[in-house]
């Protein structure tokens, strides 16, 4: 029999937790979103690129039970279901810099299999060898319970990877790019509603400021913030931003697949995710380089670095 959960999935009193407006919005969707590609997604396939699970059979499917529990979609094929489980944890990355998963076992019937469980990070922290969730005193009726202990050998824990800021890098991003989501400030719209001028605001100037802010933010990303416009910046700058955020895409998605991999191996299957054909973080530095020294034009570079 499967073995049951401990860890509380979610915590009622915090249902909002990830309402910090559109700008935290749109930056964690297009991370889900991109890091194995929109045409990937869609179904249309690059010929070039390809996903599979290698090992013998009992140990492809522990695998691919494995996958498809933290897959939002019922999925037949294996190239959907590794990029549905790469989304899956990248999702959680972007929101909260790390994502925890229960590891649940079932070896008591002739098929054995694997599932993981995810559960919030809210008030999850660890001491020696094991994780402490601390249950929010508003759920404690809700939960049953005040305090869950989690072994560590029984989680699957991931961090954003270094060179993105690690964990607790990514999480101040996400804390201050929530601050720079309102199109007006709170003393502009303070005096409005109290029909009341007593400052004369410089929207252009405003709007500039807080571009400029959010550029800064997510340099280390080169987010786009999903706008193709050079109103406020330089087409070169824009591409180099449009390349960078390809390469860091890259090292996310090189960082899941290998922590996968390890999580198997962990789990003693003897089974492996193989893939070919997504750019690699070293490759589009090499291309990102070549746009700047004028050997690939902006479109070229874009091209060698889309999926």
């Amino acid at each position: 029999m499967l073995s049951s959960p401990r860890a509380i999935s979610f915590f009622p009193s915090s249902s909002n937790q990830r309402d910090s407006g559109p700008n935290v919005y749109m930056f964690t969707e297009d991370i889900r979103n991109q890091v194995m590609a929109l045409s990937v997604r869609l179904g249309d396939k690059p010929a070039k690129v390809s996903i599979e699970i290698k090992g013998t059979a009992n140990a492809v499917r522990l695998a691919e039970d494995l996958l498809a529990s933290i897959c939002r979609y019922g999925r037949n094929d294996q190239f959907e279901l590794v990029c549905d489980a790469v989304e899956t944890v990248a999702e959680n990355l972007a929101w909260d810099g790390w994502a925890v998963f229960e590891i649940l076992h079932d070896a008591s019937e002739e098929k054995e299999f694997f599932r993981l469980h995810g559960f919030s990070t809210l008030g999850l922290y660890k001491r020696w060898s094991r994780y402490i969730q601390r249950v929010p005193r508003a759920d404690w009726q809700f939960a049953g319970k005040r305090t869950v202990v989690l072994p560590l050998e029984d989680l699957w824990v991931i961090h954003m990877p270094p060179l993105l800021g690690g964990k607790k890098g990514h999480k101040k991003l996400i804390s201050q790019l929530a601050r720079y989501h309102k199109l007006t400030p709170d003393f502009q719209m303070a005096e409005m509603s109290e029909q009341r001028k007593r400052f004369t605001l410089d929207f252009d100037y405003y709007h500039k400021t807080k571009i400029i802010r959010e550029w800064q933010l997510t340099k280390r990303w080169g987010w786009n913030h999903r706008s193709f416009s050079t109103d406020d910046t330089t087409k070169l700058h824009l591409f180099y931003r449009t390349i960078t955020f390809s390469w860091a895409l890259a090292v996310l998605r090189e960082h899941i697949l290998q922590e996968l991999n390890r999580l198997l191996t962990r789990l003693g299957v003897e089974a492996t995710i193989a893939w070919s054909g997504l750019p690699l973080p070293e490759e589009v530095l090499r291309v990102r380089k070549q746009m700047l020294d004028g050997e690939l034009s902006f479109g070229e570079a874009w091209h060698r670095v889309e999926l």
